[in-house]
């Protein structure tokens, strides 16, 4: 039986509930029955659900480890371990339900004509160095004018969720795709190897 990864968004919390189930009628259900646990007075409806099969699964290999061990249930961070565990949704909480925060924070940069870019730094000022040596690297100059704001990284869902890994893991840099087309948080002068 395979599973997969589930991250549910709440309209009442901007931490997302990470379920492990086979399907998604499985995840929607194990996700209801948490709700009804741990937050009776809250709808079990969520605002949003990004799935993870193997294929996004491969990029993020601590779910991928916790997704091999075949049960089903609500995912929990246990830092202790660096690992996440799986519980059932009626038992009580196991751990966190995320990686706890980090000095890197995820900023977003927009530029004119358009360079815009994620980047990860410890502050804005890291960030503005960062922004400017990739775009320095990219284009041959230093942007004409840009404005940087920090963002929550629980904004980083779907395709961008490995950039939150990389984030989580304390790497600085610019949000960029790797030589596998996932995107990473890469050094702002990093190139892709010719040899794929």
């Amino acid at each position: 039986m395979t599973i997969r990864a589930f991250e549910f968004t709440r309209t009442w919390d901007e931490i997302p509930v990470t379920i492990f189930a086979r399907d998604l009628d499985d995840a929607e259900q194990i996700y209801r029955d948490w709700v009804r646990s741990h937050h009776p007075d809250q709808s079990g409806l969520p605002l949003m659900i990004f799935p993870y099969g193997e294929d996004r699964l491969e990029a993020r290999p601590l779910l991928f480890e916790a997704a091999t061990l075949g049960e089903t249930g609500v995912g929990y961070w246990q830092g202790s371990k660096g690992a996440w565990i799986v519980g059932q949704p009626q038992d009580e909480q196991l751990g966190a339900l995320a990686v706890p925060e980090v000095r890197v924070g995820y900023y977003q940069v927009t530029a004119e004509p358009g360079d815009d870019a994620k980047v990860f730094a410890t502050s804005f000022e890291e960030a503005s160095t960062l922004y400017c040596a990739w775009h320095i690297d990219a284009y041959g100059s230093l942007p004409e004018r840009f404005f940087i704001d920090r963002r929550s990284r629980w904004e980083l869902v779907g395709e961008f969720a490995t950039l939150r890994d990389d984030l989580e893991a304390e790497i600085s840099g610019v949000g960029r795709f790797d030589n596998y087309g996932v995107r990473r948080i890469l050094p702002p002068d990093w190139e892709p190897s010719v040899n794929r």
